[in-house]
């Protein structure tokens, strides 16, 4: 999977880094992560890593529903 990524830069406010950073270290992920994420939700954008996320998530779903064969 090639992922298109350029360097930008943005003026922020100190506090809207340090609570950037606080939920980027909560979700084990990287400012410019977390700033991605923020960003992609914001204009309803699915990232790849937003996709891979989904997929996971419906797939511990399905293992913990166990399975069930059909005749």
């Amino acid at each position: 999977m090639i992922l298109n990524k350029n360097i930008y830069s943005l003026v922020l406010s100190d506090e809207v880094v340090e609570a950037v950073d606080r939920l980027a270290h909560a979700a084990g992920i990287s400012r410019s992560a977390m700033i991605n994420q923020i960003l992609a939700e914001r204009v309803a954008y699915i990232t790849p890593e937003m996709r891979l996320n989904n997929v996971m998530t419906a797939l511990q779903d399905a293992m913990n529903e166990g399975f069930s064969f059909f005749e």
